[in-house]
């Protein structure tokens, strides 16, 4: 699954962006991290139990517990957090309303999901025979200072039908379908301390699921290959913390700069979480030769060994 277009109303820079390609590169500067914020915003509304983490990453929650989000059925009704005023800042100016519109390329076992629930639902008998396209368009209402929001589903179509989103007559596959869509989003570049990554990739390392542990070992060993040649990934304990290290001298993260930080974010989504589409921050940064970096990741889109569907890029500083 990949998306092949996005639309934005209400939010600075309003974007419009059709026929995107395996690799998007996004504007630099604030405009293209407003895309990444709204693709972040539109898939934690699909998926409300993912909407806690991407709201602390965009930092308008300085916890997740500090969320509280409203579902009914699986559908998205509200949201309050504590810190609104980053989801303000989002917008144009004297504007509480913004609208966030994806189109996505189902792959075959999505598209699969879909033709089971055609059994039920013979609308979709019809829309399945037009495109494996899914246009959903979701819409926020913020209060004043952002805390408290009304939030729904504006629009859902698959291929060239369109389908109820109130009322009645609205799809009974719809949540589920449209969770799973949201989840297969990610993004690189949340601040996290070295306690907390280190411990979950130890519950990885020791997790029960082996197809996960080999996953985090093709990370470890794509370390201390090219583009990174960091050293591979070890877990070291340091008091009551697990914190990770890199090569056989355990060099700490912070002795190798913001280059180490990056990249065990990266390999972490390509290998590990392997996400549809993944955003990815700065690309290289902290690296010589950042478009290694690039082509690298860009890569991982491609052949037999492909484990992401599609990647964004952002930069910062301004265009």
């Amino acid at each position: 699954m990949y998306v092949t277009q996005v639309r934005t109303e209400g939010l600075r820079h309003g974007a419009d962006l059709r026929g995107l390609d395996r690799s998007v590169s996004l504007k630099a500067g604030e405009a293209g991290a407003v895309v990444a914020d709204a693709l972040m915003l539109w898939a934690g509304t699909l998926a409300p139990t993912t909407l806690p983490k991407r709201l602390v990453a965009l930092g308008a929650a300085s916890t997740e517990d500090s969320v509280e989000c409203t579902v009914d059925k699986g559908w998205l009704e509200g949201v309050g957090c504590d810190l609104g005023g980053e989801l303000i800042a989002l917008l144009v100016p004297g504007e509480r309303r913004f609208a966030i519109e994806v189109t996505v390329q189902a792959d075959p076992p999505f598209f699969g999901r879909l033709r089971e629930h055609a059994v039920r639902d013979p609308r979709l008998v019809t829309a399945l025979g037009e495109a494996s396209t899914m246009t959903v368009r979701v819409g926020w209402f913020l209060s004043e200072d952002g805390s408290s929001t009304t939030v729904g589903l504006l629009a859902l179509a698959v291929g060239r039908t369109a389908f109820p989103v109130s009322g009645s007559e609205r799809p009974v596959w719809a949540p589920g379908i449209l969770a799973t869509m949201g989840k297969r989003f990610s993004r690189t570049g949340s601040v996290e301390s070295m306690a907390d990554i280190g411990a979950r990739l130890l519950g990885v390392a020791t997790g029960s699921d082996a197809e996960r542990r080999r996953s985090l070992a093709r990370a470890s060993k794509a370390l201390a290959k090219s583009p990174f040649y960091i050293g591979t990934l070890e877990l070291v304990s340091v008091g009551d913390d697990v914190v990770p290290t890199f090569g056989p001298d355990l060099i700490r993260a912070r002795r190798l700069g913001p280059a180490a930080l990056n990249s065990l974010a990266l390999v972490e989504q390509v290998f590990v979480e392997q996400p549809d589409v993944l955003i990815v921050d700065g690309a290289g940064a902290g690296f010589r030769r950042p478009n290694a970096i690039r082509k690298w990741v860009e890569g991982r889109t491609d052949g037999e060994d492909a484990t992401l569907e599609q990647v964004f890029f952002t930069d910062g500083g301004r265009p």
